[in-house]
């Protein structure tokens, strides 16, 4: 459609293909999305949508999903690649603290457990509660989208039967064993985004245009195929291309990691 325009966004706490196609399809209930585009190794989502849709319902209902999404610049230029590496060490993320809560919560339900036996199920309740009502949230939000079987609402049917059947403490061990993975899992994604993200970062932002006789120094997110560029001696090569005059030693290690410069 000639009117698209497109909206980018930075999505934190996407872990895994699961969490992108639960933010993927609660993107497209929104009115005038046309197209979601989400890469989770980059925590970006890219969206198709005509003028009049609502920018601000469509971070809304990413946020209900447990996630949190902060709009980039608009336009329809390809900016360089983002990595979300998130707001602080990982021990200090929500997903940590709660996964942490949850673990003491535990322990102290089996402390309580020996001393005081008779309450000992209420206790293994609270902290089964600590853990299980964010999942059961982000479950409830998942159905709503039309995704009733997501793993958090298995999770939570599973632990709502065990304490049916009278397994509440197994049941707040599950819990916490799910809020365990989850935060390793967001620690290996985040050192992985970090690790692009050095890669990223030996990528010029800027290039040497030759126009017309003239040279200018333009973003390299701009460059259309058929452009020519300069590239002086000590210059990182900004974009993909071929030779066309000169010769010199190239530094091939961020691509192939041989340290020694190439002659092209």
């Amino acid at each position: 459609m000639s009117d698209q325009r497109t909206a980018r966004f930075r999505v934190e706490g996407m872990d895994c293909a699961a969490c992108g196609a639960k933010v993927e399809a609660a993107v497209r209930r929104i009115e005038g999305v046309l197209d979601v585009s989400i890469s989770v190794t980059t925590g970006a989502m890219s969206i198709g949508h005509q003028p009049q849709t609502d920018l601000v319902a469509v971070a809304d209902a990413v946020n209900r999903l447990g996630y949190k999404a902060k709009p980039q610049r608009a336009g329809g230029e390809e900016p360089h690649a983002h990595i979300e590496h998130g707001s602080g060490p990982w021990w200090k993320s929500k997903r940590a603290l709660l996964t942490g809560a949850c673990g003491l919560a535990l322990i102290a339900a089996y402390g309580v457990g020996k001393v005081f036996p008779a309450i000992e199920n209420t206790a293994f309740l609270g902290a089964l509660g600590i853990g299980l009502v964010p999942i059961a949230r982000r479950a409830f939000n998942a159905a709503r989208i039309g995704m009733p079987f997501s793993i958090e609402g298995l999770m939570t049917i599973a632990a709502v039967g065990a304490v049916v059947i009278g397994a509440t403490e197994e049941a707040a061990m599950v819990v916490f064993l799910f809020l365990v993975g989850e935060m390793l899992e967001g620690v290996a994604t985040s050192r992985a985004r970090a690790s692009i993200q050095g890669l990223s970062d030996l990528i010029p932002k800027t290039a040497l245009l030759i126009e017309n006789g003239q040279t200018k120094e333009v973003p390299a997110s701009e460059l259309k195929v058929g452009a020519k560029l300069l590239v002086r001696p000590g210059d990182r090569i900004p974009a993909d291309g071929v030779i066309a005059e000169g010769e010199s030693e190239v530094n091939e290690a961020p691509v192939t990691g041989e340290s020694v410069p190439k002659r092209k």
